[in-house]
């Protein structure tokens, strides 16, 4: 059986891993593959919280004032996940169909942040508005620690597509750092007055020289810091907006977003931790001799 072990590497940024081959008898070969998806799979097993001076809370609110007319259809979700675990609602048309609004909880560990989905498709004579607004409102409750905090910014889907005579989708997804903007992605498709790119980091944006082409960004991961003094509160806020028009019959469309804002990685800058021990030697030790007393106890059982 082959595993692969993955390390991290030095600040808290992926590292490399190493492949290690266990040899036990038969079917005594499961026990350990049991035991590493386990510890693998489990929701939160590699959980890992941040300094208790640092106090987030998230919310994601839907837009009450957006709108849907005619022969259209918008629906999505938005999500805030807290300790490890997404607490959820859903929405389609112009209200929540499922859980509360906002939804909110608070950020405690690495990988917990706030986000949302939608999806709008309009036909003949239709037009539509849908936003989220994302919230991350930070403390820093230390009186002598200054904090630098790293954000990360999960573009999955930024979608656009007009067909015909006359339509146009747009979306637009934003994210400020303590009011501003730090990322940014804006799609327009439009059959009539032509499309639109831009995208944080990506040259030339701007006007396109093209009519209703489908656009999109996908997978998109874009890092920022922010530095909070002792006793400091302030935030990170995310927006998103999406909206459809059109005119004419036999003409579309089409817009789909996914996007998620998350704690990367937590850094005391008055008291750096010092350098942590590494247990992979000894972790690769206890796990071979439990592999052997297994194989060990299955040889003797079946001897008898």
């Amino acid at each position: 059986m082959n595993l692969f072990l993955r390390g991290k590497g030095c600040g808290g940024h992926a590292g490399g891993g190493v492949f290690v081959n266990i040899s036990v008898p038969g079917r005594w070969a499961l026990v350990p593959m049991v035991l590493f998806l386990t510890i693998l799979l489990v929701p939160g097993a590699w959980a890992v919280s941040f300094s208790t001076d640092i106090d987030i809370d998230g919310r994601v609110t839907f837009d009450t004032g957006s709108y849907e007319d005619g022969s259209v259809s918008q629906s999505g979700d938005m999500t805030v996940t807290s300790g490890g675990s997404d607490t959820t609602s859903t929405y389609a048309g112009d209200a929540v169909t499922s859980g509360s609004n906002p939804v909110e909880g608070g950020i405690t560990d690495i990988g917990d942040g706030v986000g949302g989905t939608g999806t709008v498709s309009g036909t003949t004579d239709s037009e539509s508005e849908v936003g989220l607004d994302m919230l991350l409102s930070i403390e820093n409750t230390s009186l002598t620690d200054t904090y630098q905090i790293t954000f990360r910014v999960d573009l999955t889907t930024n979608f656009v597509d007009a067909d015909g005579g006359d339509a146009f989708a747009e979306s637009e997804f934003t994210v400020d750092d303590d009011g501003v903007e730090v990322f940014f992605s804006h799609l327009v498709s439009d059959t009539l007055f032509g499309d639109e790119r831009w995208l944080t980091g990506v040259a030339p944006p701007g006007d396109l020289p093209s009519n209703g082409a489908a656009l999109s960004e996908n997978n998109h991961v874009f890092l920022f810091d922010l530095v909070v003094d002792p006793g400091i509160l302030t935030d990170v806020t995310a927006q998103w907006t999406g909206s459809s028009e059109v005119g004419l019959p036999g003409v579309t469309a089409n817009l789909t977003f996914d996007g998620f804002v998350s704690v990367y990685e937590v850094e005391n800058l008055t008291n750096p931790p010092g350098p942590a021990p590494v247990p992979e030697p000894g972790t690769f030790l206890l796990i071979g001799m439990g592999l052997l007393g297994v194989g060990l106890v299955g040889r003797r059982r079946k001897a008898a």
